[in-house]
């Protein structure tokens, strides 16, 4: 296959091919994709009073507002 990359999904479990060969793929060759919400988290964070953070979600990056008590009060999405 030359420099071509190809990959074969049977029962689940992902394998590649090498020459003739089905082979599995070493684990630092495919990440782990990290576990993001769908959507922001809105609620009440004391520690985050008067600020505004950015949360990464699946979806996108949003800015989330919070008040001087510690609630979400509004979350505006960005361009990453």
């Amino acid at each position: 296959m030359g420099s071509s990359y190809a990959a074969v999904y049977i029962a689940g479990h992902k394998y590649e091919i090498k020459g003739t060969e089905l082979v599995e793929p070493s684990a630092k060759e495919e990440p782990e994709a990290p576990d993001l919400p769908e959507r922001p988290v809105m609620s009440r964070r004391a520690d985050l009073a008067g600020q505004t953070v950015r949360q990464h979600t699946r979806h996108g990056d949003y800015n989330v507002t919070y008040n001087e008590f510690g609630y979400a009060s509004k979350a505006v999405r960005v361009e990453s």
